[in-house]
């Protein structure tokens, strides 16, 4: 796995420069030279949870596209919210958390992560994904991420959930 982390930035200064890092025209082609990296220390923190199912660690992500409340691109023209290459080093995880309005998958490329969802009724699952495998979060459900001892890169793709036009 990609061990050099002198591109990516603290957190508030990535908010500072913005996703994206060289002039965009349409049709819109990214490149990875350009696209923000961000350090993010302990990512979605849950003080319910035990371990790394609270959020510690370091996790280095590469931000491809965002279409989220908080940053917006404006690039898409659909449902489309997020898409990151995410890099989770040895043993860390990202807290327990929800999507409400999301749905979102997470592709694992390399390495290991011990996924737990929580379902819409509680139940909860835990179960050890490697390299092509895909975890499916649906509306209303939980997740978190514990990396292996040799980390974990993964794809992270949200999809926001529009209301139906025609119901009341």
């Amino acid at each position: 796995m990609d061990t050099d982390h002198s591109a990516y930035e603290p957190w508030e200064t990535f908010l500072a420069k913005g996703i994206y890092r060289e002039p965009l025209q349409p049709p819109v082609i990214k490149h990875a030279r350009a696209m923000g990296k961000t350090l993010i220390s302990d990512l979605h923190p849950n003080a319910a949870e035990q371990g790394a199912l609270a959020g510690r660690g370091k996790a280095y992500v590469s931000w491809a596209l965002c279409e989220q409340d908080w940053i917006k691109e404006n690039h898409c023209e659909s449902s489309f919210s997020l898409l990151v290459n995410a890099r989770l080093e040895a043993d860390a995880g990202f807290g327990v958390h929800g999507h409400h309005q999301e749905e979102e998958l997470i592709y694992v490329l390399e390495g290991a992560m011990e996924a737990t969802v929580i379902a819409r009724d509680g139940t909860r699952r835990m179960e050890v994904m490697g390299p092509g495998d895909l975890l499916i979060i649906r509306l209303g459900e939980q997740h978190g991420g514990v990396a292996g001892p040799d980390g974990c890169r993964y794809l992270a793709i949200a999809n926001r959930h529009a209301p139906d036009p025609l119901k009341p």
